[in-house]
């Protein structure tokens, strides 16, 4: 009966048995975590390789394109800025044309003009000619025109020459636009 009670035996053989069971559990976690883990290490330099290459591909792409694009909204800006000042030299040109024929007809037919310099903020004229009533009508009518505060502001004779040779008068204005 002694024999058939021993129980101790069969114990430690279960034992070991569990032992070396947990011991190759653990063995195949260990080496398939170490497989997993060089799994994604590969699976990461491969995707970021293949990933570098397009990124590489796809940023030439776009430098083309942004350069393509900017080349094309230079030229549109220019195009704008062109545009726009040509549109101010209309507008100016006009208003300096309708200027000009304003201070042509206070000159009579009888005066030439020898210099004449008009933009927007001053106006230079040289005029002659060979009667001192045509002068002083030139004079009469810009001093006028500076009165009725149409065309100038500040209106200055600079000289005033008489050519004994030529026996001609040369008067040379100066003026301040509105």
């Amino acid at each position: 009966m002694a024999g058939d009670i021993n129980l101790l035996p069969q114990r430690r053989e279960n034992f070991l048995r569990s032992e070396k069971t947990l011991a190759g559990v653990r063995l195949a976690a260990a080496l398939s975590l170490v497989l997993i883990i060089c799994l994604a290490i590969i699976l990461f330099v491969l995707r970021r390789s293949i990933s570098s290459t397009t990124t590489k591909a796809q940023e030439a792409t776009l430098h083309a394109t942004l350069a393509l694009g900017k080349d094309k909204a230079v030229r549109q800006l220019l195009l704008v800025d062109r545009l726009t000042h040509i549109q101010s030299i209309l507008t100016n040109r006009s208003s300096i044309e309708a200027k000009m024929d304003t201070i042509q007809k206070q000159l009579n037919p009888s005066v030439k003009i020898l210099t004449f310099s008009l933009d927007q903020k001053s106006f230079d004229m040289s005029i002659s000619s060979a009667s001192l009533d045509d002068i002083q009508s030139a004079i009469d009518n810009m001093t006028e025109l500076l009165r009725a505060k149409k065309t100038f502001k500040k209106l200055t004779i600079d000289n005033v020459i008489a050519d004994e040779k030529t026996g001609k008068f040369i008067l040379v204005i100066k003026a301040d636009m509105l």
